[in-house]
């Protein structure tokens, strides 16, 4: 517990200091802090527990950052609401992955996932409305914040279940998950349908306050693509590590 809570500190202590001081982009900076939290999570259960050579978690993120002005701006929903219904289009994303690399080998998931993450992150130059900032996130705030809950809770209980634990004694004597009795599709499924929520609303999170720290441009997406990649992979199936694996990327923005 003492490594997690230490873990978390750059991603709590930056963004309440920012506030304190007055930084007119202290909301931006919690935003992209959260939202890089929600990749984490998502790069640890898709990448650090399930071992899937997912490339394409930062391609997610940009679909739910797009997703936010065509629902705050074009629908005229609150924000908080939008924040809640990210995550279902991240799910549909993660159930089209597992589609995509069910049972293939690790060199051709990669491949294919990466081909995933290009369309996706041109989608929020796409959608962005420049010089018109997403509403601000004031009422109904208990639905994102109940679906955010609700996610991390999952998404634990899931790295904690009999069936990860399976997984793990497997790779570790060598044996197929078969062997045990377990289908390895049914740990696939799961790992990229709540790695693909995750990563949406952590992309929606990025685009929190009038001057996000993420912008719009292709490349930021698939540079946090690679790099959750990293991180899922430094950081194995502990919470802490992916944090800590993160803390350099907690750290990049400039805010002056």
């Amino acid at each position: 517990m003492a490594p997690l809570l230490t873990a978390l500190v750059p991603f709590l202590l930056l963004p309440a200091l920012l506030a304190l001081l007055g930084h007119a982009d202290a909301l931006a900076f919690g935003g992209f802090a959260a939202g890089l939290f929600f990749l984490v999570v998502a790069a640890r259960i898709a990448i650090g527990v399930s071992r899937l050579p997912l490339l394409c978690l930062g391609g997610i993120a940009a679909l739910g950052a797009a997703a936010m002005p065509l629902i705050t701006l074009h629908l005229d929903w609150p924000a908080a609401v939008a924040l809640a219904v990210v995550p279902a289009a991240g799910l549909l994303a993660g159930l089209f992955v597992w589609l995509l690399i069910r049972g293939l080998g690790p060199v051709l998931s990669a491949s294919l996932t990466l081909l995933v993450l290009l369309p996706l992150a041109i989608l929020p130059a796409m959608t962005a409305d420049i010089g018109t900032p997403l509403p601000a996130l004031d009422g109904a705030l208990s639905w994102p914040l109940a679906m955010a809950a609700g996610l991390l809770l999952l998404a634990e209980r899931f790295a904690a279940s009999p069936l990860i634990r399976l997984h793990e004694a497997a790779r570790e004597a060598g044996l197929p998950l078969s062997g045990l009795g377990v289908d390895p599709a049914i740990l696939q499924a799961v790992a990229c349908l709540l790695a693909g929520a995750l990563a949406a609303m952590g992309g929606a999170l990025l685009g929190v306050g009038p001057a996000p720290v993420i912008g719009a441009a292709a490349t930021d997406w698939i540079t946090l693509s690679i790099a959750c990649f990293v991180i899922g992979r430094l950081g194995g199936t502990r919470l802490g590590g992916a944090l800590l694996a993160a803390l350099p990327l907690a750290l990049l923005p400039k805010l002056t």
